[in-house]
């Protein structure tokens, strides 16, 4: 079974999770995030 998730989506918490970061005050730069976020969902990159 193939699973697809759209990039918006990928992107979309990317910037959510940039955002908890920015309240933990932790900075950590949107690329990162993206990197992150594109692992949750089972990416390699």
């Amino acid at each position: 079974m193939i699973i697809t998730i759209p990039e918006h989506r990928v992107k979309r918490t990317a910037k959510r999770l940039q955002k908890i970061l920015d309240c933990l005050a932790i900075d950590l730069k949107y690329a990162a995030c993206i990197e992150f976020a594109a692992r949750l969902y089972g990416f390699d990159d």
